[in-house]
């Protein structure tokens, strides 16, 4: 996910579809989230801050028990 101005509402806008694809994802596979999310910002060498940053998720996830695994698969 990259965001390249802050201030931007359409790329604040695009940064949580993002993660909702992320955890749309996440589920699709048998997985869910156990736990708070954090994201971090990596300026790239020579730009000025703010002006092209990557931003890394970390999210907690584990497969999900065995009757949610059954149930995923009746819903499929």
């Amino acid at each position: 996910m990259r965001q390249s101005n802050p201030g931007n509402i359409k790329e604040v806008l695009d940064s949580h579809v993002a993660l909702g694809r992320i955890a749309q994802w996440i589920e699709a596979n048998g997985y869910q989230i156990v736990g708070p999310y954090r994201e971090i910002g990596v300026e790239l060498f020579g730009s000025a801050p703010f002006d092209d940053l990557t931003v890394e998720v970390h999210m907690p996830i584990e497969r999900m028990s065995l009757l949610s695994d059954f149930l995923f698969a009746i819903r499929e």
